[in-house]
């Protein structure tokens, strides 16, 4: 399963430890996309996510339409990443990590809040 690509700008994370798992604070809060970004679905489970306000638009293979559609300001990433191994077959050991990046790349193209 390919990751997600957004272009982004890194940005230090304060990490907290949860049990034998590293937590970020990405993880454990809640997110929501703005509501004038656009989600169009495709074929085959692909969406174009689509920013009228900059004209950018990104594609969304299934895994990210996944995350996409769930941050609705009530669910953490990491209650996400679970939805996520629920969702799909054969998904990475690193899933945590590539959805919190994903988020962030999100919130770094202010995508979502």
């Amino acid at each position: 399963m390919a990751r997600n690509r957004v272009e982004r700008h890194y940005f230090q994370i304060i990490m907290k430890e949860r049990g034998a798992h590293k937590c970020t604070l990405i993880e454990i809060m809640n997110h929501k996309l703005h509501d004038h970004i656009i989600i169009r679905e495709e074929f085959d489970d692909w969406a174009i996510l689509f920013d009228p306000d900059t004209a950018n638009g990104y594609a969304l293979d299934p895994v990210g339409v996944a995350i996409c559609r769930q941050l609705d300001g009530v669910k953490t990433v990491a209650e996400i990443t679970e939805v996520i191994r629920e969702q799909f077959d054969e998904v990475s050991d690193e899933v945590d990590t590539h959805c919190a990046d994903f988020v962030r790349q999100l919130l770094d193209e202010n995508l979502a809040a």
